[in-house]
């Protein structure tokens, strides 16, 4: 650890154990300009987390909860120093260059959010691929890099000060719905894709679980939106529910036929992801007409946070 280094980027990471994030851990620190990395932990109220090494500054961060996981994140976010913040995951892998990729993109773009190149880290399943496909296909490294419309919720660089302007409502923003995306539409933000700044994504699939992570993110996409939408737009969601799943397969299209030039995958994960998606739909309408719950946001923190209980042994 560098104490007279100032971090340039903040990792804003929860986990539960050093040993969930372990992994992440060591992928940062073999990035080149490690000690340019200040790494923000975050941990529910209980769980003792020593501090890690070799980067600018560790801060472990307690919260009464890691669920819902938007909240902690917004601490993590609050405690940070860097300008740039990362919101990663316990599942995420940050490759060799991602950081002098993002830190020039920055320089040189003038972004306010960089959307980083995605990749398949347990590319031997089918369910992975579609999972993989259906959460990131937009944003994978074989997209070309360039400005674009909307960046996901994690996974991504933003500018600390643009995220500080959300104020209270940053625990909303950083949680499932449309809060974040509209906000940045709103401000005019510049967004950016850089395939370069790789990050290869472990996705569940065990088959029971995926069809239950797809439905609780439907549940908590239509709760959260939910709770700010009037209860005519709500029901209006909850009757048109069957038509999701067409307009978000639209959306993926052209990220999945990039995909399918250059990675090898099993020709039935189209027809799967459809079915996920249907799934998924099924999980909003619950959330739009009121039936999601606070068990429903802490099972799925565990989800993520606990990603790899969720794979196959196997599958990388």
């Amino acid at each position: 650890m560098n104490p007279a280094a100032a971090p340039i980027l903040s990792a804003v990471l929860p986990t539960d154990s050093v040993q969930t994030i372990g992994e992440v851990l060591d992928c940062l620190r073999r990035q080149p300009g490690a000690d340019r990395i200040e790494v923000i932990l975050v941990a529910g109220s209980g769980n003792t987390l020593p501090e890690a090494w070799d980067f600018s500054a560790t801060r472990v961060v307690v919260v009464d909860s890691l669920s819902p996981i938007g909240a902690a994140r917004a601490a993590g976010v609050r405690a940070a120093t860097a300008p740039f913040v990362f919101l990663g995951e316990t599942h995420s892998y940050p490759q060799e260059g991602w950081l002098d990729a993002a830190l020039d993109s920055a320089t040189a773009e003038g972004w306010d959010v960089m959307a980083c190149g995605m990749e398949n880290a347990n590319a031997t399943t089918l369910l992975s691929w579609a999972g993989f496909l259906l959460d990131y296909s937009r944003w994978s490294s074989c997209q070309p890099g360039g400005s674009i419309p909307e960046a996901p919720l994690y996974n991504a660089v933003f500018r600390r000060d643009l995220l500080l302007e959300l104020g209270v409502q940053l625990e909303g923003a950083l949680s499932a719905g449309n809060l974040l995306p509209l906000f940045l539409a709103n401000q005019k933000s510049r967004i950016f894709h850089e395939p370069k700044a790789r990050l290869t994504h472990r996705n569940v699939d065990r088959p029971l679980s995926v069809i239950r992570e797809r439905y609780l993110l439907g549940v908590l996409i239509g709760k959260g939106r939910a709770a700010y939408w009037p209860l005519w737009r709500c029901w209006l969601y909850a009757g048109a529910s069957p038509l999701i799943p067409f307009v978000l397969m639209k959306r993926l299209l052209s990220g999945y036929l990039s995909a399918r030039q250059a990675w090898k995958f099993p020709r039935a994960t189209l027809l799967v992801m459809v079915a996920l998606q249907m799934i998924r739909a099924w999980g909003e309408m619950a959330g739009y007409l009121g039936f999601g719950t606070n068990l429903h946001e802490a099972e799925m923190t565990n989800m993520e946070i606990r990603k790899r209980d969720y794979c196959r042994k196997n599958s990388g």
